[in-house]
């Protein structure tokens, strides 16, 4: 069998969506290829959990699968093979690229995002947040501390504390409890700077997913990270900048594709 246990350290899982722009694909940063992070995916214990043998051998029993292969891998003796997965998944990955208004707006139309988005977009470039978030995906590009500066606030985002009479210490490295205790890239705090496009669609936020409201996430962005207190309009503005960066997702359709391989073989 192969089913999965829990991520240890309670990992979020982040988004597919314009992961090929990006330089590393884990939280650690260790992992920085489409094709190994498909791998890890597969074989890993809290993801699919699947030996080669077992992954081969279901493709295998697809008759679909086998002329899907053939086709893509057509020089090659057994195209079924984690290799051949590993690099059709990823083929797959990089077509999952998604543009949004703001795109529209850098390439010269005015019109595409509103007053309120581009006063966030500046307060964005000047309060020094571009710094990390670069490059077309802004984010995954480097590695980064986390918190870099500790501030008093710590956030209890517990529901109800009221259902928690027994207050756990917290940890204080970080400004909420550090469910799992991942610290980053050899337990030096320092984490893959998370990609901005579609963000206010990928809830909840940071390595543990300790954060459900992007409000909170930018809050605590420019506490811990830049020093500064956002006023509530400040905030706003950056959210509705963070918005522009929503896109459509590619979509495919199947049955179009499989009727012109039926098609093909009549």
């Amino acid at each position: 069998g192969n089913n999965s246990m829990p991520h240890p350290n309670n990992l979020n899982t982040t988004t597919i969506l314009n992961t090929s722009l990006a330089k590393y694909l884990s939280w650690s940063g260790d992992v920085t290829s489409l094709e190994e992070h498909v791998k890890l995916s597969i074989l890993q214990e809290h993801k699919l959990n699947m030996s080669e043998e077992l992954l081969v051998s279901r493709l295998n029993k697809k008759e679909k699968y086998q002329t899907l292969f053939k086709k893509a891998f057509e020089k090659q003796e057994n195209p079924i093979s984690l290799l051949n997965t590993q690099k059709a998944i990823s083929s797959y990955l990089r077509t999952l690229l998604t543009r949004g208004s703001y795109d529209k707006f850098i390439e010269g139309d005015n019109n595409a995002i509103s007053q309120k988005a581009k006063n966030g977009l500046a307060n964005f470039m000047n309060f020094g947040c571009k710094g990390c978030h670069t490059g077309m995906s802004l984010g995954a590009q480097n590695l980064q501390r986390f918190p870099l500066k500790k501030r008093a606030t710590i956030y209890d985002l517990r529901v109800n504390v009221e259902l928690y009479p027994e207050i756990k210490i917290i940890d204080y490295s970080f400004p909420f409890e550090n469910k799992g205790s991942f610290l980053g890239q050899g337990e030096t705090n320092r984490f893959r700077v998370p990609i901005l496009r579609n963000v206010t669609k990928t809830s909840p936020y940071f390595h543990n997913g300790s954060v459900e409201k992007i409000d909170e996430a930018v809050d605590i962005m420019g506490k811990h990270q830049l020093g500064l207190h956002l006023s509530k309009l400040q905030r706003e503005e950056i959210v509705e900048f963070l918005k522009t960066l929503e896109g459509e997702i590619v979509d495919y359709n199947y049955d179009e594709y499989y009727k012109g391989e039926k098609n093909e073989n009549n």
